[in-house]
């Protein structure tokens, strides 16, 4: 019979044996999950207890007659046969397939495929040593990317209303001042148009620096949000 090490499920107290070949490797309790580690080996209780071998004593001579009435002993009851794995004769005995199985050494569930470097169940990092957290989040809708870019679009447009404004500005800043009135009547003789009491370009310079200082802002945002923050922010289940 092959040596055995006896344990105890600390779980749900159940005793079993595992195969000495087991010997700190870690085993599932089927009836509370509750991964246990198999300690060293042990000695075997039925080595221990066995005596040393002594010289057989010579057997004293029986009545033929006495021999022949006494009726041989009845065999054993066989076992029964179990219906299922639950009803085996050792269920929590670690089988001889165990032993090639990668499980994870985390919550020592097997490993599928044998050579992945993450745990599915747990999420253990078999390369960096540790445990990934895990988070329940809700689905992102169309409604949720809407609501993000709203910004977003509004920082768009108004980069384009201030370029257009820039333009608007260079083109017809000298028209603007004439209807309203800042146009001189002496006339320039270069140009041989009449002078400003006060030049346009003095009103259109600060104005498209301004502009153009908007004009960076916002595009500076509509371009982070488009390139490298284009998913809103996801909302994590509360656990109650």
């Amino acid at each position: 019979m092959a040596d055995t090490i006896p344990i105890t499920c600390p779980g749900c107290k159940k005793k079993m044996q595992a195969p000495a070949a087991m010997a700190g490797k870690k085993i599932r309790c089927k009836d509370c999950e509750t991964v246990i580690t198999i300690p060293g080996k042990a000695a075997s209780p039925a080595a221990a207890a066995k005596p040393a071998a002594k010289p057989a004593a010579k057997p004293a001579p029986k009545p033929a007659a006495k021999l022949a009435a006494q009726p041989s002993p009845p065999p054993p009851p066989a076992p029964k046969p179990a219906d299922d794995d639950d009803e085996d004769a050792n269920p929590y005995a670690a089988q001889k397939d165990d032993l090639d199985i990668a499980r994870c050494p985390f919550c020592a569930k097997e490993l599928d495929p044998p050579d992945t470097l993450i745990c599915l169940n747990c999420g253990y990092d078999l390369v960096q040593r540790r445990r990934h957290e895990s988070k329940k989040v809700y689905a992102l809708s169309t409604g949720d990317y809407l609501k993000y870019h709203m910004s977003t679009f509004a920082a768009t447009i108004g980069v384009i209303l201030f370029i257009t404004l820039i333009v608007l500005a260079i083109l017809y800043m000298g028209e603007l001042f004439t209807e309203i009135g800042l146009q001189s009547d002496k006339e320039n003789p270069i140009t041989k148009k009449k002078d400003y009491d006060f030049p346009p370009g003095a009103c259109t310079m600060p104005f498209v620096v301004m502009s153009l200082a908007v004009i960076w802002k916002l595009g500076s945002f509509a371009f982070v949000r488009y390139v490298y923050k284009w998913k809103p922010i996801e909302k994590k289940k509360v656990q109650r």
